[in-house]
């Protein structure tokens, strides 16, 4: 007689796992939710980044100041008007449904419900407004040269003191672009400064990043009086294997288009005229090319509009992680006061 073998499980053996797959489900699906959840915020974030790139575009192209968007009734007339000017295909709708996208008309820009507060500490700083208080913690100080000098905020606005007597005193300030809540890998920079007197300058960085000793790798937009002639250029900021900069002039006058009049229009040869020293509002939209590059437009506001002075200048997309992307300010020779910085 044959004695059959029968194989499969207990009842205990079926009660043990499941109550396996249980504590393996509860631990599993609230990172799971969380991790969608994320992913939604995330392209959240990114579609009100776009459309504050878009909405600026709509007020350069159409001439219109931003507070025109004021007079609309509600944040869905707002974006249904640049649906009907063809600067959008549809209106867009936050992809987490407890969430909404705002007009922020304090500040003139789109904001997300959840990262609103964030959203604003993190693309505007008034300096004229912060005498006697500490810079943001985000900010990161470094002396080029000339370690006696540091940045602190006077009526005027943010300069570097005491008096940088030199070309060789040159201060540094780095600002993050990105933050945790707010991901832009392109952006629009403005800048309000003034410079006390026509010699040095000041520039300003974008696509910018930063090594483990603070050391930068990227772009500067110069205002440049003790450029010959005076003028305003695009220099690239490299380092060798020993961590010395190399900088190069990579747009200037000699390298203009034939067809950008509006540069020589605005930019005057004569480094006396009051254009040097009178308050300038600069902006520098960097929009995404391919995965190397990435295009550059700069404006110069002036009769209460922006005029642009550089198109399409190609760069190399020097960030791979946004959140390694930096803007902020050189000063060398002569005080700079910089009055505000808006980063959209």
């Amino acid at each position: 007689m044959k004695i059959k073998n029968y194989f499969g499980f207990t009842l205990y053996e079926l009660l043990a796992v499941l109550a396996i797959l249980a504590i393996i489900f509860t631990i599993t699906l609230p990172r799971v939710f969380a991790t969608i959840d994320t992913a939604r915020i995330r392209a959240d974030l990114e579609d009100v980044n776009a459309l504050n790139r878009v909405t600026s575009y709509y007020s350069i192209s159409e001439d219109q100041d931003l507070s025109i968007f004021n007079k609309e009734s509600n944040d869905e007339d707002k974006m249904n008007l640049l649906v009907k000017k063809g600067y959008l295909t549809e209106t867009l709708r936050p992809r987490k449904r407890s969430e909404s996208f705002f007009w922020d008309a304090d500040f003139n820009i789109w904001q997300y419900t959840s990262y609103n507060i964030a959203t604003r500490s993190n693309s505007y700083f008034d300096f004229t407004s912060l005498l006697n208080e500490d810079l943001d913690s985000s900010f990161i100080e470094v002396a080029e040269s000339g370690n006696d000098l540091r940045w602190a905020v006077k009526e005027e606005g943010l300069v570097v003191e005491p008096y940088p007597t030199s070309n060789t005193h040159r201060h540094l300030l780095f600002i993050p672009i990105s933050s945790e809540t707010n991901i832009l890998d392109e952006y629009i920079i403005i800048v309000k400064a003034r410079l006390a007197k026509n010699s040095g300058g000041y520039g300003i960085f974008f696509e910018t990043t930063l090594n483990n000793e603070n050391q930068d790798v990227g772009y500067i937009l110069q205002f440049d009086v003790g450029y010959d002639p005076p003028s305003v250029i695009i220099r690239r900021r490299a380092r060798n294997n020993q961590g010395n900069l190399n900088e190069s002039t990579v747009y200037d006058r000699e390298t203009l288009p034939i067809n950008n009049t509006k540069y020589q229009e605005i930019i005057p040869l004569d480094r006396n005229d009051d254009f040097w020293t009178n308050e300038q509002v600069l902006k520098l939209e960097v929009s995404r090319v391919s995965q190397e590059q990435k295009s550059l437009d700069v404006y110069i506001k002036t009769d209460n509009k922006f005029e642009i002075i550089i198109k399409d200048f190609i760069i190399d997309n020097i960030v791979d992680n946004p959140l390694g992307n930096f803007t902020g300010f050189r000063s060398w020779r002569v005080h700079t006061y910089f009055k505000s910085i808006e980063i959209n």
